[in-house]
């Protein structure tokens, strides 16, 4: 959860060459949880061990991340891993744990847990996982410029710093309590504003409205389009979700995937 939130791998294959997997975390408390299990699971020490990020140089490794789970190997192209989606809850709890720790927030005075990212793919991915625990999530996009280090990047370069698109997840107050009880941060700092949050802070509700376990979005409007083929989907005992549009077996598959 952590590699997916704050990871990323590379390689050079020349006769010099490396193979690193590397975790950005300002944490000290993450940091050495990162230390521990790498020298647990791998006996690997950090090759790089600073306060902003750790880099661990096997082979091994970064073919375990890249080729086997295939999570990706930098922000654009990150995923839950294919093969963990549908573990017991217990254990994508230990992994979504992890991925807010690194990548997700909690405000002080707010009951809202949010997380962001520019993979399309990843968010798919959270979204359904979150689908799981009954969680409603709802998300925006925005523009934002990258941090001093891209910057400098690109201007050294003498290139416009570019804006990059992301899009943010949030978990709103109603579903906030699901996810202290059965997620939760793993880091101590967030855990302790979350849950005095929610001891001193009462859900102000959604926005939307709200059938049973099922949330009925506004239809902002309606447009007429050319004709189209459509498809009949069928997905033996599971759900379609797609879009944050979750359907179980019947005739609405089709419509949704029109819909969209």
């Amino acid at each position: 959860g952590l590699y997916v939130a704050e990871g990323f791998c590379r390689k050079n294959t020349e006769k010099k060459g490396f193979y690193q997997v590397s975790i950005a975390c300002t944490e000290k408390e993450i940091r050495d949880k990162i230390k521990i299990i790498m020298k647990k699971y791998f006996n690997l020490d950090p090759s790089e061990n600073h306060k902003d990020h750790l880099t661990f140089s096997s082979r091994i490794l970064y073919e375990f991340f890249i080729d086997i789970l295939k999570t990706g190997d930098n922000a654009h192209n990150k995923r839950i891993p294919f093969m963990f989606l549908n573990l017991p809850k217990k254990k994508i709890a230990s992994f979504l744990s992890g991925y807010f720790d690194g990548d997700g927030s909690v405000s002080r005075g707010e009951l809202r847990v949010s997380c962001d990212s520019v993979s399309k793919d990843l968010l798919i991915d959270i979204e359904f996982v979150l689908r799981r625990f009954g969680i409603y999530v709802k998300r925006y996009t925005y523009c934002k410029k990258p941090g001093k280090t891209v910057s400098d990047f690109y201007k050294r370069k003498n290139r416009e710093v570019p804006s990059f698109k992301i899009t943010k997840l949030l978990i709103l107050s109603d579903y906030c309590n699901v996810f202290y009880k059965h997620i939760n941060f793993s880091l101590k700092r967030k855990k302790n504003i979350l849950e005095n949050n929610i001891k001193n802070i009462k859900p102000v509700g959604m926005k939307i409205a709200k059938f049973g376990n099922f949330v009925m979005p506004k239809i902002r409007s309606i447009e007429q389009l050319n004709e189209e083929v459509s498809y009949c989907l069928n997905v033996e005992n599971n759900i379609v979700v797609a879009n944050g549009i979750a359907t179980g077996q019947c005739d609405g598959d089709e419509v949704a995937v029109i819909l969209l």
